[in-house]
């Protein structure tokens, strides 16, 4: 799986030791990935944080915002869905409501 690969990647001793712009662009993907999946991001952070601890803070930064947009555009769409659904409950509760002609 894609998302198990990057967790690896971004855990392994050889791209630990110095950080590159490559390293945000997988770091960007492995968001990506995690908010689709919705798989929480915890060790792959950590990891990408000891990666740019002293040399690119800004790029954590970077990351660290792109994950709570992707988080909160995944969150409202959601939302959209629950309050598409709470709609066509509460048509169907009206129907069961109205009096039929038999009666």
């Amino acid at each position: 799986m894609a998302w198990d690969t990057l967790k690896e990647l971004l855990n392994s001793k050889k791209h630990r030791s110095t950080w590159s712009p490559v390293h945000e662009k997988i770091m960007m993907k492995y968001i990506d990935l995690s908010v689709s999946l919705q798989k929480i991001p915890e060790d792959g952070l950590r990891d990408f944080k000891s990666i740019t601890a002293n040399t690119a803070a800004s790029s954590m930064g970077n990351v660290v915002r792109h994950f709570l947009l992707s988080a909160s555009e995944k969150v409202a769409a959601a939302q959209g869905k629950l309050d598409e659904a709470l709609k066509v409950v509460d048509d169907v509760d009206d129907l069961e409501s109205v009096n039929s002609p038999e009666e």
